[in-house]
């Protein structure tokens, strides 16, 4: 592969992996599911819950609850009151399965917020009759001011069957559609982009030597003085949200562009080298 297809892909890669890491969730609470439950409230009539050893997706076994009645019934499994955001979109994960369900069943999510109970269900991800595990997400949307201080995780039944329960976590994410992080990663990568691309095809005909090469250092001085800023506010033990996209970008930046400007520039020397040539003939 020549120099210059080179930089064009590892300049177009870079440009779609930044804002895609920059898709930061915090793992805010993981429960772990080891031995038969504790639960701090009384379970809905009909419901029974227990530790199955034997079925787990993690392998580390389940949470088996099942359900006897006709009605409709929430089953709250995992409670964490040690929660401080707002303004976010929380998100309960875990892996379900299933057996004999009449009507379907979901994953459900409810946060308490000024005294007031709020819920969120899986509804589009239900299970119905019998289902091998499958990964569920459910989205808890909180605007600026609206911290919970109880947040409770399980499932909801609309009629009699048995479901699993696995790998449950707690993330919080950016609510706002144009966070920090992916407005950095983006315009990072897309600069990164256009100046891989431009360097891989201008470098190879010997053109804009000073602005390709001047441009590339800016860009790797600019992703150094990002690293440093993300280590000085880990050490300030500043919020995640600060220095996770600095260090994110800014040591992908210092470890892919840095590399390539040596190459950038033996490129131009090849070109160089060859308009000489063509110039003694």
């Amino acid at each position: 592969m020549k120099a210059g297809h080179r930089l064009l892909l590892t300049s177009f890669s870079l440009a779609l992996l930044l804002p895609a890491g920059c898709a930061n969730r915090e793992d805010l609470a993981r429960f772990t599911i080891d031995g038969e439950p504790s639960l701090g409230w009384v379970v809905p009539a009909g419901v029974s819950v227990s530790f199955d050893p034997d079925f787990s997706e993690t392998g580390n076994g389940s949470l088996r609850v099942d359900y006897d009645g006709a009605a409709a019934v929430s089953v709250p499994l995992f409670e964490t009151t040690e929660v401080n955001v707002d303004d976010c979109m929380l998100e309960y994960s875990l892996l379900m399965a299933s057996e004999g369900l009449k009507k379907p069943a979901y994953a459900e999510m409810t946060c308490r917020v000024d005294k007031n109970w709020y819920f969120s269900r899986a509804l589009k991800q239900a299970l119905i009759a019998s289902m091998p595990w499958k990964k569920v997400r459910t989205p808890f949307f909180l605007q600026a001011g609206q911290a919970p201080d109880r947040i409770r995780l399980g499932v909801r039944f609309e009629g009699a069957g048995s479901v699993w329960v696995d790998g449950v976590h707690l993330y919080r994410r950016a609510s706002r559609l144009l966070s920090f992080e992916a407005v950095l990663g983006s315009i990072f990568g897309v600069l990164a982009g256009l100046w891989g691309g431009s360097a891989g095809i201008l470098s190879s005909k010997g053109r804009g030597r000073a602005f390709i090469l001047g441009s590339g250092i800016a860009l790797a001085v600019g992703s150094g003085l990002m690293l440093l800023a993300g280590v000085f506010l880990v050490i300030v033990k500043a919020d995640r949200s600060f220095w996770y996209p600095l260090l994110l970008v800014g040591g992908i930046g210092v470890f892919v562009i840095t590399p390539l400007i040596p190459g950038v520039r033996k490129q131009y020397e090849r070109s160089e080298e060859r308009r000489m040539r063509a110039a003694d003939i």
